[in-house]
């Protein structure tokens, strides 16, 4: 919850005084999404593989639809692989 004082041109002075709900936007944010394929579990921890590197530990996000957002342990340009099947 915020309490702001905020100065609007032309609204008047309807609002003086007043509580209203207002939504903000406070900028964007880029993230990591990639196929639920490539994501897995092991000893309690999420993975995903990254070629040249192997299994890395990951903290995914929201899910959506067929994709995970990964919220970190990858960066951009990170190529994944599909896990090994020696799980």
């Amino acid at each position: 919850r915020v309490v702001a004082d905020v100065e609007v041109s032309g609204l008047g002075d309807f609002f003086v005084r007043e509580r209203t709900v207002v939504f903000v936007p406070t900028g964007e944010l880029q993230t990591i999404i990639v196929p639920k394929d490539y994501i897995f579990n092991r000893f309690g921890l999420t993975f995903a593989t990254v070629q040249g590197i192997g299994d890395v530990v990951v903290e995914t996000g929201r899910s959506r639809d067929e994709s995970v957002e990964v919220l970190s342990g990858l960066k951009a340009g990170d190529i994944l692989a599909l896990p090994s099947a020696k799980q």
